[in-house]
Protein backbone atom coordinates (compact mmCIF):
# COMPACT_ATOMS: atom_id res chain seq x y z
CA UNK A 1 0.00 0.00 0.00
CA UNK A 2 1.47 3.29 -0.58
CA UNK A 3 0.90 6.39 1.04
CA UNK A 4 0.91 9.74 -0.32
CA UNK A 5 3.22 10.90 3.28
CA UNK A 6 6.60 11.20 1.02
CA UNK A 7 8.79 13.57 0.71
CA UNK A 8 7.32 14.91 -2.44
CA UNK A 9 4.03 16.05 -0.73
CA UNK A 10 4.36 19.07 0.34
CA UNK A 11 1.92 18.61 3.76
CA UNK A 12 3.66 15.62 5.22
CA UNK A 13 4.42 14.99 9.02
CA UNK A 14 3.61 18.22 11.25
CA UNK A 15 1.77 20.27 8.62
CA UNK A 16 -0.31 17.06 7.67
CA UNK A 17 -1.53 16.54 10.83
CA UNK A 18 -2.12 20.49 11.51
CA UNK A 19 -4.10 20.55 9.06
CA UNK A 20 -6.01 17.85 9.81
CA UNK A 21 -6.45 19.69 13.46
CA UNK A 22 -7.55 23.11 11.52
CA UNK A 23 -9.98 21.46 9.28
CA UNK A 24 -12.17 19.71 12.14
CA UNK A 25 -11.67 22.83 14.34
CA UNK A 26 -12.90 25.14 11.19
CA UNK A 27 -16.01 22.92 11.26
CA UNK A 28 -16.51 23.30 15.12
CA UNK A 29 -16.01 26.70 15.16
CA UNK A 30 -19.25 26.66 12.49
CA UNK A 31 -21.36 24.44 14.44
CA UNK A 32 -20.60 26.75 17.40
CA UNK A 33 -21.88 29.58 14.94
CA UNK A 34 -19.13 31.61 15.12
CA UNK A 35 -18.50 31.53 11.31
CA UNK A 36 -20.07 30.57 8.16
CA UNK A 37 -20.25 27.04 7.33
CA UNK A 38 -19.89 26.42 3.83
CA UNK A 39 -22.97 24.07 3.67
CA UNK A 40 -25.25 26.93 5.87
CA UNK A 41 -26.92 30.05 4.49
CA UNK A 42 -26.85 31.48 7.99
CA UNK A 43 -24.98 31.24 11.25
CA UNK A 44 -26.54 29.02 13.08
CA UNK A 45 -25.26 27.57 16.11
CA UNK A 46 -25.62 23.64 16.31
CA UNK A 47 -23.68 22.75 19.49
CA UNK A 48 -24.41 18.73 19.02
CA UNK A 49 -22.10 18.97 15.79
CA UNK A 50 -19.17 21.13 17.59
CA UNK A 51 -19.48 18.98 20.52
CA UNK A 52 -18.86 16.15 17.93
CA UNK A 53 -15.83 17.70 16.22
CA UNK A 54 -14.27 18.44 19.27
CA UNK A 55 -14.82 14.90 20.56
CA UNK A 56 -13.23 13.85 17.59
CA UNK A 57 -9.93 16.11 17.96
CA UNK A 58 -10.11 14.59 21.71
CA UNK A 59 -9.97 11.08 19.98
CA UNK A 60 -7.36 11.87 17.75
CA UNK A 61 -5.59 13.39 21.00
CA UNK A 62 -5.64 10.00 22.25
CA UNK A 63 -5.27 7.61 19.30
CA UNK A 64 -2.15 9.53 18.85
CA UNK A 65 -0.20 10.05 22.22
CA UNK A 66 3.05 9.40 22.38
CA UNK A 67 3.78 9.67 18.23
CA UNK A 68 3.28 13.62 18.10
CA UNK A 69 5.92 16.29 17.74
CA UNK A 70 6.23 18.97 20.79
CA UNK A 71 4.67 21.56 18.32
CA UNK A 72 1.51 18.87 17.56
CA UNK A 73 1.37 18.34 20.94
CA UNK A 74 0.58 22.09 21.64
CA UNK A 75 -1.44 22.95 18.70
CA UNK A 76 -3.79 20.08 19.65
CA UNK A 77 -4.13 21.11 22.98
CA UNK A 78 -4.82 24.98 22.29
CA UNK A 79 -7.22 24.43 19.93
CA UNK A 80 -9.24 21.79 22.00
CA UNK A 81 -8.89 24.10 25.43
CA UNK A 82 -10.18 26.97 23.46
CA UNK A 83 -12.92 25.25 21.59
CA UNK A 84 -14.14 23.78 24.78
CA UNK A 85 -14.22 27.31 26.16
CA UNK A 86 -15.96 28.77 23.33
CA UNK A 87 -18.72 25.82 23.55
CA UNK A 88 -19.26 26.52 26.81
CA UNK A 89 -19.91 30.00 26.34
CA UNK A 90 -21.99 29.14 23.45
CA UNK A 91 -24.53 27.11 25.47
CA UNK A 92 -24.41 29.48 28.08
CA UNK A 93 -25.36 32.33 25.11
CA UNK A 94 -28.38 30.00 23.89
CA UNK A 95 -29.92 29.14 27.42
CA UNK A 96 -30.30 33.08 28.27
CA UNK A 97 -31.92 33.14 24.79
CA UNK A 98 -29.21 35.34 22.95
CA UNK A 99 -28.82 34.99 19.22
CA UNK A 100 -25.62 35.16 18.12
CA UNK A 101 -25.26 38.33 15.00
CA UNK A 102 -25.83 37.00 11.57
CA UNK A 103 -22.87 37.45 8.88
CA UNK A 104 -22.12 41.09 8.97
CA UNK A 105 -24.43 42.18 11.46
CA UNK A 106 -23.31 44.42 13.88
CA UNK A 107 -23.35 43.20 17.60
CA UNK A 108 -26.95 44.10 19.47
CA UNK A 109 -27.05 46.27 22.27
CA UNK A 110 -27.38 43.45 24.20
CA UNK A 111 -23.96 41.62 23.16
CA UNK A 112 -22.02 44.88 23.01
CA UNK A 113 -22.38 45.30 27.18
CA UNK A 114 -25.95 45.45 28.74
CA UNK A 115 -24.92 48.12 31.51
CA UNK A 116 -24.04 50.92 28.44
CA UNK A 117 -27.10 53.59 28.07
CA UNK A 118 -28.57 53.66 24.50
CA UNK A 119 -28.50 57.41 22.75
CA UNK A 120 -32.06 57.75 23.98
CA UNK A 121 -31.25 56.83 27.35
CA UNK A 122 -28.78 59.50 27.36
CA UNK A 123 -30.98 62.09 26.09
CA UNK A 124 -33.11 61.37 29.15
CA UNK A 125 -30.72 62.82 31.58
Amino acid sequence: MTTTTDQTNPLSGDALFGTLVWRISVEARAFLGEQLHPEMEKLEPRLDLAAHAIDTLQMLRDRTEGHRSEAETELLDGVLYQLRLDHVAARKQLEAGDKPAEAGEPPTADAAGKDEPTKNEDADK
